[in-house]
C-alpha cells in the first residue's frame, strides 16, 4: 500500500496576491460575442412588465354597468358621483381629492438647513445630552410639561 500525500490546506497559488487578468477582447472574440448580444428591436425581457393582476382586477370591477341605470354608466361614473356629493357637503377630504384629480397635486417643497440657511450642523452628544435638550424643546413647545418627562 503506498502512502499518498496530503496536499497542504494553504498553497502558495492560494496566498499569492490576485492578479487582474482582465484583458481587450481580440477582434476574434469581439466578433463571437456580438452573436450572443441582443439584437436591434429585439426585447431583453421578451416577457415584459409583469401584468398589474390587482389594477387589471379593479379596472374589471368598475368598468361593469350599474344595475337599473337609465343612463347605461359604469360603476366608475357612481364612485365619481358619490365623491362630487361628498365634496359638494362640504367633506374636505372629498374636495381635496377632487381638486388633486383636476388640477393635479399642488407642487410641494421642503428646504432643509441650518442657522441663516446653511448647513445642519451634527454633532455626537451623549444619551443625557439628547434627553435634556429634547425635554428642553418640548417644554419650549409646550408640549408636555416638565412632570410629564420620563427620568
Amino acid at each position: 500500500m503506498t502512502s499518498r500525500k496530503k496536499k497542504p490546506l494553504v498553497t502558495a497559488e492560494r496566498t499569492a496576491p490576485k492578479v487582474d487578468r482582465r484583458k481587450t477582447p481580440s477582434p476574434e472574440q469581439l466578433e463571437r460575442l456580438k452573436q450572443h448580444a441582443f439584437q436591434p428591436g429585439v426585447s431583453g425581457n421578451p416577457s415584459g412588465r409583469p401584468a398589474k393582476i390587482f389594477t387589471a382586477a379593479l379596472l374589471r370591477i368598475v368598468e361593469k354597468k350599474l344595475k337599473d341605470d337609465p343612463d347605461g354608466r359604469v360603476l366608475l361614473d357612481g364612485i365619481a358621483q358619490q365623491l362630487v356629493a361628498k365634496a359638494t357637503k362640504g367633506d374636505l377630504a372629498s374636495i381635496r381629492e377632487l381638486a388633486d384629480r383636476i388640477e393635479g397635486t399642488p407642487a410641494r417643497s421642503i428646504t432643509l438647513g441650518g442657522e441663516g440657511g446653511g448647513a445642519i450642523p451634527f454633532v455626537n452628544v451623549s444619551p443625557a445630552e439628547n434627553e435634556r435638550r429634547i425635554a428642553e424643546l418640548l417644554a419650549k413647545a409646550g408640549a408636555v410639561g416638565d412632570s410629564q418627562i420620563a427620568d
